[in-house]
């Protein structure tokens, strides 16, 4: 739980009633929570997919819900270019323009 406490900047929280999988929760400049269809270690490297932006991130808690499970993700090793795109994402986000979120399995190689 101290983790969600230590957030490093303002998280924009989906409103929806929708659970299905790729489902972005919330998203801030630092982070993001979505659904994924499988489990994640917590500190394990995975890549997150916003739109067209490919990002590192790092898992910091992992929790089933249904068929699927709720991953909270802490960003890393943003190019200055990856990190402006991420705030127009949030920013479009916090205005009603959908996100679609992927967590892509496996190492978390080079970004954008």
């Amino acid at each position: 739980m101290d983790d969600l406490k230590k957030r490093l900047s303002d998280r924009i929280e989906f409103l929806g009633s929708s659970s299905s999988h790729g489902v972005l929760i919330d998203i801030s400049t630092t982070g993001a929570c979505c659904h994924h269809t499988s489990a994640k270690e917590k500190g394990s490297p995975v890549l997150v997919q916003f739109n067209e932006v490919l990002v590192k991130a790092r898992v910091v808690y992992c929790q089933q819900r249904g068929e699927g499970f709720r991953l909270g993700l802490q960003f890393a090793e943003m190019s200055s270019e990856t990190q402006t795109m991420i705030d127009e994402i949030v920013d479009g986000y916090s205005r009603g323009v959908p996100v679609k979120c992927t967590v892509v399995d496996g190492d978390a190689g080079e970004t954008q």
